[in-house]
């Protein structure tokens, strides 16, 4: 996926730590994108940032190097 989606479908683009637990508790996140979403949120407490995009399209991994490109945040600039 291009990233944490929304009720809607739609791609968040950043998330806090309440607003994962909503979406937990509201079944918007489920299965096995938890621990894919509590673990990018336990790196960002490690001051890291950390991003959920999807792998499949061009240059995504260069693109999050650089801070660009879709996907979900987690963490700090």
């Amino acid at each position: 996926v291009e990233g944490i989606l929304d009720e809607t479908g739609t791609c968040v683009s950043s998330l806090s730590r309440d607003d994962v637990q909503n979406m937990i508790e509201s079944g918007v996140i489920n299965s096995g994108m938890i621990p894919k979403v509590e673990a990018c949120l336990e790196a960002s407490e490690a001051s890291v940032r950390a991003v959920i995009t999807d792998g499949r399209r061009p240059h995504a991994l260069l693109d999050a190097v650089e801070g660009k490109g879709p996907g979900t945040w987690f963490g700090g600039e």
